[in-house]
């Protein structure tokens, strides 16, 4: 979380020399969005009419929830950059808004089955599964956004018909994100790292019996648990599909110059 206020704080101080520079008309601050911390450069074009550029970013890494069965510990991480226009239909603070949002934002994690002795033990949909505690490493889970949305929305920038000077900022809107897409994958154990296995060893029938042993290994668990991996996936696809549209709030402050 520091480092994205401090890279914030850095993109503002890179605008202000340009924005002085570049026209009275400019506007540069900061927020603190659904997205993260960010940063937003603005340009007036007229006095109903403005062009506006930003991003937000936040990131949690390493975070672990502890369960029964599996220990959970995944990677946030949200970040957005948003392209949009916005019209002062009275000429005054109140806006309305229209573009586009870049979503960078994904979920990367892993399940890791807590381990009982020398196995790994754990029910999935109802099924036992037990594995040897170097066979299986972890099951991946994967999900993120469609890249592009387009955005509508309405706010208010108390800085537009100043001249120049400090003012708030505040956007509520929509993205038309589209569902998350997610994914599974296995990750293998110890004993079935086939460079591991094979380290050293000079190629002949020794080393392809263990590749082949391996591999068989691979494909037993892969049969075993990808079919319901898929199951799951379905169930959760399916409940992520209703969640389509995805809001934006932010709420800020600028200067314009």
């Amino acid at each position: 979380m520091k480092k994205t206020i401090l890279k914030t704080t850095l993109f503002c101080a890179m605008l202000l020399p340009i924005a002085s520079v570049a026209s009275q008309n400019v506007s540069v601050g900061g927020q603190l969005a659904i997205y993260g911390v960010g940063a937003n450069a603005k340009y007036k074009i007229n006095d109903q009419f403005g062009v506006r550029a930003g991003f937000d970013m936040f990131a949690l890494n390493d975070y672990e929830i502890e369960q029964d069965e599996a220990t959970f510990k995944f990677d946030v991480k949200l970040q957005d950059f948003m392209a949009v226009a916005d019209w002062h239909p009275w000429g005054g603070s109140f806006k309305t808004s229209a573009g586009l949002i870049v979503n960078n934002s994904n979920l990367d994690g892993d399940i890791i089955p807590n381990i009982q002795g020398n196995t790994i033990e754990f029910t999935f949909n109802g099924t036992d599964y037990s594995y040897q505690t170097d066979e299986l490493g972890s099951i991946n889970v994967l999900a993120e956004f469609d890249p592009v949305a387009p955005y509508i929305g309405i706010g208010w920038d108390t800085s537009f018909d100043k001249k120049s000077g400090f003012g708030f900022t505040f956007d509520f809107g929509l993205a038309f994100q589209g569902a998350m897409q997610t994914d599974y994958s296995l990750r293998f154990g110890e004993a079935l790292d086939i460079e591991k296995e094979t380290e050293g060893m000079a190629d002949g029938p020794a080393k392809d019996l263990i590749i082949a042993n391996i591999n068989s290994k691979r494909d037993q668990i892969k049969n075993e648990l990808e079919a319901e991996l898929d199951k799951e996936m379905v169930t959760l696809q399916d409940e992520l599909d209703k969640y389509k549209i995805m809001p934006y709030i932010s709420i800020g402050f600028n200067y314009k110059f």
